[in-house]
């Protein structure tokens, strides 16, 4: 997997070769570092996954050292990146390293049946990865907080409703807001990049996004109903822009309200996606356990729990590993605390 200084190599500047030989002998070094960490039969996938872990650790070192001492926001910023970085090197290592037990939970994913293509190691790290990153950006709310604060914007949403339906001038401006608000943006793109706007667009943002003003050699394929006769896949260009603007001037700012009232209230009734938000952890756990399992379920056709329980209890560095009848009861949707797992 590593890059190649021959495959490309015809058409290439000396100043080319030059980076490419200089990439190249990065990557061996640092396999050389990656295979010192890991042991001998460590995954393919989890190795590069290391490797370009140690080499986005290199870039935020050398990003750090650029940082002005004053710059207190740029500093802590650059030392949570660090702080990650370092993480996720060790978080790599352990997926090989954590118990004599790894190398059969990579060996058996390595030969089920993969849906899709792509290295089975390195495309786990990965869905690891995201999946910690994901549950960073989540509120961690109690159900029954989450429900009660997604109601109430839900409910204030109702209010704005209710008082633009009350005001027939409001009603009629929020009409036209959309194709509005969007035009006016087109028109500001246009006129930053220095093109120079014509009198009646300024005086109209509304005419910015019409049909009418796309140059002739634009229209090719341009129907009166595309719809009636072919798939959407098979319109032009030039029609599925007009389509889109056709919708948007004609979809007020009421119904998008609407819209957003609706989805509010359904992701209420949802369940949370960190189900227990008071555990010591967080929920991280169950939240990893269910990540990963759905996600072997739709690339094996089933969820490995043997596999996730041992990935799961690497990533988090757990005093024991869980087994499979401990990370059962969360795919369960009971997911109950035991003191082992807690």
């Amino acid at each position: 997997m590593e890059p190649s200084q021959s495959s490309n190599a015809e058409g290439l500047s000396g100043d080319d070769m030059e980076v490419v030989s200089a990439v190249s002998r990065r990557y061996r070094r640092y396999h050389k570092i990656a295979a010192r960490h890991l042991p001998e039969w460590a995954p393919s996938g989890v190795t590069l996954s290391l490797i370009q872990a140690m080499l986005n650790l290199r870039n935020v070192r050398c990003a750090k050292r650029n940082i002005h001492e004053n710059d207190d926001g740029t500093q802590s910023t650059h030392a949570e990146h660090l702080r990650y970085a370092e993480a996720e090197i060790a978080r790599l290592v352990r997926l090989c390293a954590y118990s004599n037990e790894m190398q059969k939970a990579w060996r058996t994913i390595s030969t089920m049946p993969a849906r899709g293509g792509g290295d089975p190691a390195f495309s786990i790290c990965s869905k690891i990865s995201s999946t910690l990153g994901q549950f960073g950006d989540l509120p961690k709310r109690l159900p029954a907080q989450r429900k009660k604060s997604l109601s109430r914007v839900a409910k204030a949403v109702d209010d704005l409703l209710e008082a633009i339906e009350s005001e027939s001038e409001a009603q009629d401006s929020l009409e036209i807001a959309l194709i509005e608000y969007l035009g006016g943006q087109n028109l500001k793109m246009r006129s930053d990049d220095g093109e120079e706007i014509g009198v009646d667009e300024s005086l109209d943002p509304f005419r910015a996004l019409s049909p009418a003003i796309i140059p002739c050699d634009d229209t090719e394929g341009l129907e009166d109903s595309p719809h009636c006769s072919k798939p959407w896949h098979e319109w032009s260009s030039f029609d599925r822009y007009g389509w889109l603007h056709d919708e948007v001037s004609m979809t007020g700012m009421a119904e998008l309200l609407i819209f957003c009232r609706d989805r509010i209230n359904a992701l209420a009734q949802e369940p949370p996606k960190i189900l227990q938000p008071g555990r010591p952890d967080g929920g991280l756990q169950p939240f990893l356990i269910r990540s990963l399992s759905n996600w072997m379920k739709r690339i094996y056709g089933q969820p490995l729990d043997d596999s996730v329980a041992l990935l799961v209890s690497a990533t988090l560095d757990l005093p024991e590993p869980l087994t499979r009848e401990a990370i059962r009861p969360y795919l369960k949707g009971t997911g109950k605390i035991s003191s082992r797992n807690r």
